[in-house]
């Protein structure tokens, strides 16, 4: 049994052995409960406090607007808090987002058109994940980061959150990262560095990225917490490692490369 452990009350229990299999399972029970969420039955769920009326999306079925509420109250709020950042970090950009999962979580940073990337979207959507109801500068793409679907010297900036360490390959994901990163680009990544498991199978610590990423100029560890629940009895580690600060956004205008995929 794999417990999916975090602060809440209500943790999600995935049994599969298989890495493919449990990140399916997982994320087809999470989501009915964010329909409980979404109904009041649960009054937190990974601390974040059942909405109010007037916060709840109202734009498709039960299931969808539960989903779209979750990701716009908890995933984007995330968003903005792990990556340290505002919302106009990226305005006239082209985001990858590596590992996205199901949401589009950096449809929080505005004016710029996000790409989303997760070798499970085609179930995700089998089992009731909306994204055609989101706006048309969100894609979603299924691949994997260690073979993006995605021409050389594409994005303007990548990010990616909690992801990297549950891909099989580091350094193929990194070299990956370089080839689609224009080559002045922006890259801020949010790492778990932890005991691998079956969902995480990846180990990271500050030297194995330092390696990895020796491609990256200015590329540093700058903020380093620890994960506020237990895995299996083990302590983890969240760390931000980013080769820009914002001022030095502000500082360089930056427009949509023009190349179309």
């Amino acid at each position: 049994m794999i417990n999916i452990g975090s602060s809440s009350r209500y943790p999600i229990k995935v049994y599969s052995s298989n890495k493919r299999e449990a990140a399916k399972e997982f994320r087809k029970k999470i989501i009915k409960e964010y329909v409980r969420w979404y109904n009041g039955e649960i009054k937190i769920l990974y601390g974040e406090l059942m909405p109010v009326e007037e916060e709840k999306i109202k734009a498709g079925t039960l299931l969808e607007n539960a989903i779209m509420t979750w990701g716009k109250i908890h995933q984007e709020k995330k968003y903005l808090s792990v990556l340290n950042l505002n919302v106009d970090a990226f305005e006239g950009m082209r985001i990858l987002d590596l590992g996205s999962g199901p949401y589009p979580s950096a449809a929080v940073f505005q004016n710029s058109v996000i790409y989303c990337l997760d070798p499970l979207i085609t179930y995700f959507k089998r089992i009731g994940y909306p994204f055609h109801l989101y706006d048309s500068n969100i894609r979603f793409y299924e691949g994997y980061g260690e073979k993006m679907p995605f021409p050389d010297d594409f994005f303007d900036a990548v990010i990616s959150v909690n992801a990297i360490d549950h891909f099989d390959s580091l350094v193929s994901t990194s070299r990956e990262i370089k080839r689609v990163l224009h080559k002045d680009g922006l890259l801020r990544l949010h790492l778990h560095y932890h005991k691998p498991t079956v969902l995480e199978p990846i180990k990271l610590n500050d030297n194995i990225i330092r390696e990895a990423f020796s491609w990256c100029n200015d590329f540093n560890n700058i903020k380093i917490e620890k994960q506020n629940y237990k895995f299996k009895n083990e302590d983890g580690y969240f760390s931000l490692w980013t080769n820009f600060s914002h001022s030095e956004i502000m500082d360089t205008k930056r427009t949509f490369h023009t190349k179309e995929e």
